[in-house]
């Protein structure tokens, strides 16, 4: 394999890492937003910072898709259309 090819997965899994850890934060942030809004004490700006979150999510995890050629939403939203019952 090539260098380039070998630093080109490499850097998609990379990114793929970041965006797994983009997704735990937003998670959590979110989580402990809820938890806190019971006790009338929200974390301000979370609703920014989640969607900044959920920014990277999608953009850091199409380097991973693209690279290993997986497009799982396409294949999930095509099987939800045409399945046979």
């Amino acid at each position: 394999m090539p260098a380039f090819s070998r630093g080109a997965f490499r850097l998609a899994d990379s990114l793929n890492v970041f965006s797994g850890s983009c997704f735990v934060a937003m998670t959590a942030l979110t989580s402990v937003d809820v938890v806190l809004r019971i006790f009338r004490d929200p974390i301000p700006g979370t609703s920014d910072v989640v969607g900044f979150l959920g920014s990277a999510v999608a953009a850091f995890a199409v380097a991973h898709g693209t690279v290993k050629r997986d497009h799982m939403p396409v294949h999930v939203m095509v099987s939800r259309l045409f399945r046979e019952d």
